[in-house]
């Protein structure tokens, strides 16, 4: 009976280590996140992808940009623990014409890497003089 609960305690020891460590990996993960110093005049019209994936969070997102103005943002992918209420934040980056807006409280992560993705998309549009 010993050897069974020996057994059973080294098994809820290793899943508790393994389930801290992807936590902490996904903190590091955030924390390195990068975003672009994006000028909306410098955006050209067009729609963009921006990817990132972290070790819990990964987001995909199509930017629409008209009239240097963020026109759309369509999450095309968001797999997510609990984070699904930071989607909210796309219609405030719209109405701000910029992805630098506070995060959905309960959900900083997702928020995190959703504006991320944001911002590497419309990197992507950033018209290069020369």
């Amino acid at each position: 009976m010993k050897k069974i609960l020996l057994i059973i305690l080294g098994v809820i020891v290793i899943v508790g280590c393994i389930i801290f460590w992807m936590f902490q990996k996904q903190t590091e993960d955030v924390q390195n996140l990068e975003y672009a110093n994006i000028v909306m005049n410098d955006v050209v019209e067009g729609t963009y992808e921006g990817h990132i994936e972290t070790m819990l969070i990964k987001v995909k997102v199509n930017v629409t940009v008209e009239n240097h103005s963020l026109k759309n943002i369509e999450i095309l992918q968001h797999d997510n623990g609990f984070g699904e209420p930071a989607e909210e934040i796309v219609k405030t980056m719209i109405q701000k014409n910029n992805y630098q807006v506070d995060v959905k409280s309960g959900a900083t992560y997702s928020s995190e890497i959703i504006k991320s993705a944001v911002s590497q998309a419309l990197q992507k549009g950033v018209h290069k003089n020369g």
